[in-house]
C-alpha cells in the first residue's frame, strides 16, 4: 500500500483538548480507512518498531495470534519474580477473591487464549488487579498498555456479575447490523466505552452472568477478538497500572494457561 497524506489539522481555538480530539478523529478516520500510521497514543495499529520485541520476537507474536494456547502453554519462559512487597501489599484482597472459582477460571481462559506469552509478559505489558479500590463493585481488572481489557464486577444491588471484555473489531462481521445479530445471538451487549489508546477498531463486549461469560471466553471468534486487540495493545507499549497487579491472582491464573486444550 502507498503511502497517504492525511490533511492538515484546521486551527482549532478552544485550547489544546480540541485539537487533540480533532488528531484523534483523524488518526481514526485513516485507521478506518486501512492506513498505518506512525502515532502510538490513538492508533492501535502503527509502523515501526516496539519494545514488545525485547520479549516476543516478531516471528513469534506471528506464530502465537494464530495458536495462542499452544504457543503460550508451551512457553519455558521463567516466571516474572515481583518484590516481595508488592505481594504482602495485595494479599488481603486476594483472600477476598479466593472464593470466585468461577471468576478465576474466566480469568484464565481469557489469559491462556488471548495474551501474548503471559508468563514473561506478566507485570511488564499486562497486569491484573485484584478487588481495586478505585471501583469496589469490580472483583478483577485486567490491563494493557493504558487501558481495561477485561473487567469482572459484582454490583450491591444483587443483580449477579458482570464483565466486558475490549476487543478488536476487525475480527467481527464488518457489516454493523450483521455484527449487531452475531453478538446478539451469543448474548453479548455492545458497550458505549471507549480509551484513548484503543484507536477506531476497539469494541466492548459485555455479558450477565457466568455462564454467559464463559461462552463468551469460549468463542474462538472472541477469542481471536481479544487476542488480536490484545497483541496491538502490547505494541504500543508496557503496562501502566503495574503498581496494582496482583501477583497472586496472576499465578493462580496463569496455572490454568498449561492444560492442554484441543480446541485453540
Amino acid at each position: 500500500m502507498g503511502r497517504h497524506r492525511i490533511g492538515t489539522v484546521a486551527a482549532v481555538s478552544r485550547g489544546d483538548s480540541a485539537l487533540r480530539r480533532r488528531e484523534r478523529e483523524l488518526i481514526h478516520a485513516a485507521e478506518t480507512a486501512g492506513i498505518v500510521v506512525r502515532n502510538r497514543e490513538h492508533a492501535l495499529r502503527f509502523e515501526g518498531t516496539s519494545l514488545l520485541e525485547q520479549l516476543v520476537d516478531i516471528d513469534l507474536q506471528t506464530e502465537w495470534l494464530d495458536n495462542p494456547a499452544a504457543v503460550n502453554a508451551a512457553d519455558t519462559a521463567t516466571p516474572v519474580m515481583l518484590p516481595a512487597s508488592q505481594i504482602e501489599a495485595y494479599a488481603d484482597r486476594y483472600r477476598r477473591f479466593e472464593g470466585r472459582r468461577q471468576v478465576l477460571d474466566a480469568v484464565g481462559s481469557y489469559l491462556r487464549h488471548t495474551m501474548p506469552l503471559p508468563a514473561r509478559t506478566e507485570a511488564s505489558f499486562w497486569a491484573v488487579s485484584c478487588h481495586p479500590t478505585s471501583n469496589k463493585q469490580r472483583v478483577l481488572c485486567v490491563n494493557v498498555n493504558q487501558m481495561e481489557t477485561f473487567v469482572v464486577f459484582h454490583p450491591d444491588t444483587g443483580s449477579g456479575l458482570h464483565a466486558f471484555v475490549n476487543v478488536d473489531r476487525t475480527e467481527l462481521p464488518a457489516n454493523d447490523l450483521k455484527r449487531r445479530w452475531f453478538l446478539l445471538r451469543r448474548g453479548i451487549r455492545i458497550g458505549s466505552s471507549r480509551y484513548v489508546s484503543g484507536g477506531a477498531d476497539q469494541i466492548q463486549l459485555r455479558v450477565t452472568g457466568h455462564a454467559a461469560l464463559a461462552r463468551m471466553l469460549d468463542d474462538p471468534v472472541m477469542r481471536r477478538a481479544a487476542a488480536s486487540f490484545n497483541l496491538h495493545l502490547m505494541r504500543k507499549g508496557p503496562c501502566r497500572h503495574t503498581k496494582a497487579h496482583s501477583a497472586q491472582l496472576a499465578d493462580a491464573a496463569l496455572s490454568r494457561t498449561r492444560v492442554p486444550d484441543t480446541q485453540s
